[in-house]
């Protein structure tokens, strides 16, 4: 048996000696690069972050997204560095503990935060579009409909995780590949519109443009990156982990930050002249293919973004229920989320509890009447800031692994810094000055729970070193 599959050995009760793993050689570099892409969910990104810095950035909002994705591809580049050298299914939290197991116990945090907040907030992502996909249709929802939406996109997202990895991963692809299709249409549509004066001089020369404009926006804009480290959970599963997973990461960011750029850049000179916030529909995309005389396309992009959502549920189910699985054979966690579904070979138990959880956070939204659009905003905010620590901790378990393996070059520290830099500064440039409701309450709760996980830290470090000393252990390294 492989050296990379012993640590994530599962002994099944009640029988004699019967081991069952993840499934070995289960994706290929295209299935990896489809996970990667479905976590970003660029059609989900392209329908809100990247309107949001249209409307905040301005002319300057194709800029921004250059920016962002330099930033990021430093990120990814980081995290690629060290899914060459060592292989795992604990993905982010995995990786970033291969630089200190204090880096691994705050992103262990961070993927238990998103857990949570995760499993309540993208249903309830889906369940507005859908709200809003049906309101265009003439068919007005309401909150059973938007209760029922949740349920169903969080039980058939869990049981596409768990029936089989590479079905996932084709499904995954074949939704985005169809969501991509419809807004790079209406991209098409519009350039072909304005083909006399394609070079918008008033973006191009980023007129009326502030510095503290592209500040903000790279700030918002970074986030919708977001999850580019799904194929890190898949080390285990990969055909070739520690070549296919790397291309994947830098992969993602590459193509996602490319398609930012184009349709920021697109959406700005197709709605020049008009203020993007004072759209009447949550997708403003819709109502520029209206503008273009295409009512095909507006309910195919609204269609496609639903669909979207829930592929990046799927992802979410894969990436969640590996990083359990890893806690749990490193005694972190109830050894019961360990398990591996002998049928399927995935995270059985750890899909289940998380879809169980995940309903039950529903039904309390829903029932006590917080499931708003501000929750959405407010969760979406606290689990962004936390985002961000664990990818500036990306960017310095690397430099800190090439400094102790005595391999580390010049330009390692650059890349590091690229991407640490910019990331840290947005954190604090966030607060000066203090954000408006409801951002202003998750800037709150993430100085409360950022004082929290150093006490934690702290206590672990004088009074637990045996748990620390157990992040990791499931890691497995490339010695070549």
């Amino acid at each position: 048996m492989s050296a990379f599959t012993t640590e994530l050995e599962v002994e099944l009760v009640g029988t004699r000696s019967q081991v069952v793993t993840l499934r070995r050689g289960a994706l290929g570099f295209t299935g990896l690069l489809a996970q990667s892409i479905a976590g970003v969910a660029p059609s989900t990104s392209i329908a809100v972050p990247v309107v949001v810095v249209a409307i905040v950035s301005g002319n300057g909002a194709w800029f921004t997204w250059v920016i962002s994705t330099v930033v990021m591809l430093a990120v990814s580049l980081s995290l690629a560095m060290l899914s060459r050298r060592f292989t795992c299914a604990g993905g982010l939290y995995s990786l970033n503990s291969c630089g200190h197991p204090v880096y691994g116990a705050v992103t262990a945090w961070v993927g238990l935060l998103g857990c949570v907040t995760g499993g309540a907030t993208t249903p309830l992502l889906f369940g507005i579009f859908l709200q809003s996909f049906l309101d265009d249709l003439g068919l007005h929802g309401s909150q059973g409909v938007l209760l029922a939406s949740m349920i169903l996109c969080t039980v058939t997202a869990g049981a596409l995780a768990w029936r089989d990895t590479s079905v996932s991963a084709r499904f995954v692809i074949a939704i985005e590949g169809f969501s991509l299709l419809a807004i790079l249409s209406l991209v098409v549509l519009v350039i072909a519109r304005h083909a006399n004066h394609l070079l918008d001089l008033d973006q191009l020369q980023l007129r009326n443009v502030s510095a503290h404009q592209i500040a903000e926006g790279i700030v918002l804009g970074l986030g919708a990156y977001g999850g580019f480290e799904a194929s890190c959970s898949f080390g285990l599963e990969a055909k070739k982990p520690h070549t296919q997973i790397a291309h994947s990461l830098v992969g993602s960011v590459a193509g996602a930050g490319l398609i930012f750029v184009l349709c920021s850049y697109v959406l700005t000179l197709g709605f020049h002249g008009v203020d993007i916030a004072a759209t009447h529909n949550s997708n403003p995309w819709s109502d520029l293919a209206v503008a273009c005389g295409s009512n095909i396309l507006r309910y195919l992009i609204q269609l496609g973004v639903l669909i979207s959502v829930f592929s990046m549920f799927v992802t979410n189910f894969n990436v969640w229920s590996r990083m359990l699985l890893t806690l749990s054979h490193e005694g972190l966690l109830p050894r019961t989320l360990g398990r591996v579904d002998p049928r399927t070979s995935t995270p059985g138990i750890a899909i289940l509890a998380s879809v169980l959880l995940d309903i039950g956070l529903q039904l309390f939204l829903v029932f006590t009447g917080y499931a708003t659009r501000n929750l959405y905003t407010l969760i979406c905010a606290l689990t962004g800031y936390w985002v961000t620590v664990s990818y500036v901790l990306i960017c310095a378990a690397m430099l800190t692994y090439q400094v102790r393996s005595r391999r580390l070059l010049w330009w390692h520290p650059l890349v590091a810094a690229t991407g640490a830099f910019p990331l840290t500064i947005s954190i604090f440039g966030s607060f000066i000055p203090m954000p408006t409701f409801p951002n202003n309450i998750a800037a709150v709760l993430f100085i409360v729970s950022s004082i929290a996980v150093l006490a934690q830290l702290i206590y672990l470090a004088s009074r637990k070193p045996a748990i620390l000393a157990r992040i990791g252990l499931s890691v497995g390294k490339n010695i070549a």
